[in-house]
């Protein structure tokens, strides 16, 4: 009786009996999930920009801890504003922000969820405590259309780009540990008829304390 007078129900026993009818997951807008405290989290069932921009940013910058948190890191006020504005509107929760590395200007954006950890791990593959090696463009955005992926590109150079200007040859560089999501990055910018270069180089680690000499993947931009 409590689920047909709009009760909440477990989401565990609503997907067991959907299962059990045969059916699947309908719904004219996104979900809401409730946990047993005050907290909920809104899951998209679109795609949309905000969620391109999120994914964008997590991916060049953000991780996810098996503490629950989904951590993201920068520097820029406008790219902090812009993740925490995307998370309240994809997900209906706020971030929340700290200034642990003090000099250096640098906001660290806490997202505390289990619920959202799962969720970005089950539908885009963004793994709890995976290394930059395992990262790769989740697979509804390699499908998604040219407006979509532009809000996702977007985000991703925003986040961990690096432009050169210097001399004749300009330049953008996306440097990442992937090699499958340096792939990916070639695939959605041929998308947008953007011609690339793609090469391997060894660089050093410069978020490890020792330095290590590892295979680095370069998607080059050339030309105006």
């Amino acid at each position: 009786g409590g689920i047909w007078s709009g009760q909440s129900i477990n989401v565990a026993y609503a997907s067991r009996l959907i299962r059990l009818a045969g059916r699947s997951w309908e719904t004219n807008g996104d979900l809401i999930l409730k946990s047993k405290g005050t907290g909920t989290l809104r899951i998209p069932t679109t795609l949309t920009p905000a969620l391109a921009r999120f994914l964008g940013y997590l991916i060049s910058e953000g991780r996810t801890t098996s503490s629950n948190q989904v951590w993201f890191v920068n520097s820029d006020p406008e790219v902090v504003s812009d993740f925490c504005q995307s998370a309240r509107e994809v997900f209906g929760i706020v971030p929340r922000i700290f200034s642990y590395k003090g000099a250096d200007g640098a906001k660290d954006v806490l997202i505390f969820s289990r619920v959202l950890c799962v969720l970005l791990d089950r539908f885009y593959g963004f793994r709890r405590e995976g290394h930059s090696a395992t990262k790769q463009v989740p697979d509804s955005v390699l499908t998604a259309p040219d407006e979509i992926i532009a809000e996702f590109l977007s985000a991703l150079f925003e986040g961990d780009a690096y432009l050169s200007a210097r001399g004749s040859m300009q330049y953008v560089e996306y440097a990442t540990a992937s090699e499958q999501l340096a792939r990916d990055l070639v695939s959605l910018l041929l998308r947008l008829e953007i011609t690339t270069l793609l090469r391997p180089k060894v660089k050093w680690a410069s978020n490890s304390r020792a330095k290590t000499r590892r295979v680095y993947y370069s998607v080059y931009i050339y030309g105006v």
